[in-house]
């Protein structure tokens, strides 16, 4: 049932950013702007799509994936809306690009969490059905949005897909809102069959008078804890402190003092006397951010990595409308047939994929290492295509390989933190961070150089740099690995 909600949910949001392009071409040019516009605008997008993790890392912690997925869901419309509306493309910015970035970003994570706490393995085939229903939206959407805009422009069809990414509603046929799958969403707690329990431990042996109780609910696969600390003073007084329930695979010892380095600590009423874990701002913020991640050689060398192969998709993805109608000369009605190509290969892509990934045990970080350089050899075969059977045909590598881009992005952080997955939402949202510092300076140097050239080939090429940089950062990482052993 999750799957099946990531799946509605993705397939009616996450396309929002494939068909931006096609829905907001025309109504660009018709306000007098350049590529550079346009870029703005998808660019501006991103930024807040990807400086939500912000926002989104702390929410998770806070609140479970399926209320956020619920907010997230009413933002991204409340976007489209409001761009209904837009007559500048500061008004784009405004709306499309704050409004529906910010719900789309918040989304993102929560519906990987959310199959992340069910699946212990073969997360990479969870993950990739479920994301299958970003490639189905991808592959519907842009035939939906053409249609549409010849037959309610601009503003009917901006007001339509917000209700698509309210609701789910299909033309006028059956409604599936997206808010119902994200209720799918359901906490993996509610389903664990519980055995509750109570464990104390010493972890400190200087300060023998804290005792750290852990009470587990427990299921074959899985565990949730939640440690209760209370400390016995001189002067008869006691202080407690609750840290949050968090998902583990065993207890002792080492996972206490894991969850307890966390710092995610309610320190209720009844504390009498103030500790470390109750003070001082800064070590608050660094705790509950997780920013000594961002001294971690290997998880900068990650997010560098996953940051630079997702700006050069997202570019991609944002300009390749363009690029068929205005360099090749195509018709709206073939553009589209296009974009569904690719979205068909990359869905085929995701469901193969990660089966044949998870059997040889290859890991996702390798996959979307290889991925960067089969995607830039089938992109630099389509830009020479400028007949439509080649043009299809080149789509649909490109679609293909792109999969293996997309579907690691988060998996490679999973991988990652997989010793400590307590860290997991902060890895997340740092990595959509550093994705959002990428987009908002590459991607705006790409925009720039379609625009010097006035043409998009260089500007594929550039894009191409990109996903060879990818290669370049990794390598040395992964000779070093290797003969280290």
């Amino acid at each position: 049932m999750v799957i099946l909600g990531v799946a509605f949910t993705n397939s009616f949001n996450q396309s929002l950013l494939s068909i931006y392009g096609l829905v907001f071409g025309e109504k660009l040019r018709q306000m007098g702007e350049n590529t550079v516009g346009a870029a703005l605008v998808g660019n501006v997008m991103l930024l807040i799509f990807n400086f939500s993790g912000l926002i989104a890392g702390p929410a998770l912690k806070r609140f479970s994936s399926r209320k956020v997925s619920i907010v997230a869901s009413v933002i991204s419309a409340f976007g489209m809306v409001l761009s209904s509306f837009a007559t500048t493309k500061w008004h784009l910015i405004a709306s499309y690009s704050v409004f529906t970035g910010l719900g789309i970003g918040l989304l993102q994570p929560s519906t990987f969490m959310a199959v992340n706490a069910y699946f212990t393995s073969r997360r990479g085939r969870a993950n990739g059905i479920s994301m299958a229903g970003t490639g189905i939206g991808q592959m519907l959407m842009p035939h939906i949005a053409q249609y549409l805009l010849d037959e309610y422009s601009f503003k009917g069809t901006a007001l339509i897909l917000g209700g698509l990414a309210m609701n789910g509603v299909i033309f006028d046929a059956i409604t599936t809102p997206n808010i119902v799958g994200a209720m799918l969403f359901q906490p993996v707690e509610w389903h664990l069959v519980k055995k509750k329990s109570e464990k104390s431990f010493l972890i400190d042996q200087k300060n023998p008078k804290t005792i750290y109780k852990s009470i587990e609910i427990s299921s074959k696969e899985e565990t949730c804890i939640k440690v209760e600390v209370e400390t016995s003073f001189d002067d008869g007084k006691h202080m407690k402190a609750n840290y949050h329930p968090e998902q583990v695979t065993t207890v002792n010892s080492e996972t206490i003092k894991s969850i307890l380095s966390r710092n995610y600590v309610d320190c209720g009423k009844e504390v009498s006397q103030p500790t470390e874990a109750c003070n001082g701002i800064g070590y608050k913020i660094n705790k509950f951010f997780d920013l000594d991640l961002m001294l971690d050689l290997t998880f900068i060398n990650i997010t560098l990595g996953c940051s630079l192969g997702f700006t050069s998709n997202q570019n991609f993805n944002m300009l390749f409308p363009f690029f068929l109608q205005q360099e090749v000369g195509m018709t709206r009605t073939n553009t589209a047939m296009c974009m569904s190509m690719l979205a068909g290969a990359d869905i085929i892509a995701r469901i193969t994929m990660p089966i044949f990934t998870d059997k040889r045990r290859i890991p996702s970080r390798m996959s979307f290492y290889i991925g960067c350089i089969a995607l830039s050899i089938a992109r630099t075969i389509l830009s020479y295509q400028s007949e439509f059977d080649y043009l299809l045909v080149a789509s649909a590598l490109t679609g293909f390989f792109r999969s293996s881009i997309v579907i690691n992005q988060n998996l490679i952080i999973s991988e990652y933190c997989k010793k400590d997955e307590t860290k997991l939402p902060t890895a997340l949202a740092l990595n959509m961070v550093m994705k959002g510092l990428a987009i908002i300076t590459v991607g705006q140097v790409l925009g720039w150089i379609r625009d010097y050239y006035q043409s998009f080939i260089p500007c594929l090429f550039s894009q191409n740099v990109l996903l060879i940089s990818v290669f370049i950062l990794w390598t040395p990482e992964f000779l070093y690995k290797l003969f280290r052993k």
